[in-house]
């Protein structure tokens, strides 16, 4: 699965919808994302992925993985998030990635089913 995918499942998850949910919405067919996942589909055209960003108000270059972050405002995170952001700086790059593939698993054995 392509960080991409990643990143439109994290947006629903965020937003409290289902993948489904957000392909109506935007009047995408719910197969376009399935192909894609499966990878049968290796890319998504430039006007999916815009309809995907302006949907859930970040930018396409976020979505592909040109940006790091969509912009967040301090207040979209709890106590416990930013205690987790301020000790990131101390981390090593190794430490760094050793967290993200846990908290990866985290989310996928809690959140994403097949």
């Amino acid at each position: 699965m392509t960080d991409l995918y990643y990143r439109i499942e994290d947006l629903c998850h965020i937003n409290s919808i289902t993948i489904t949910k957000m392909c109506r919405d935007i009047s995408l067919s719910r197969s376009v994302l399935s192909e894609f996942k499966a990878g049968r589909t290796k890319q998504l055209s430039e006007r999916n992925v815009k309809l995907i960003a302006d949907y859930f108000g970040v930018t396409p270059e976020y979505l592909l993985g040109r940006e790091e972050l969509p912009y967040f405002m301090k207040s979209d995170f709890s106590a416990a998030d930013i205690e987790i952001i301020n000790l990131l700086p101390s981390l090593s790059d190794d430490d760094k990635l050793i967290l993200y593939d846990t908290m990866r698993e985290l989310y996928e054995k809690k959140f994403i089913t097949t």
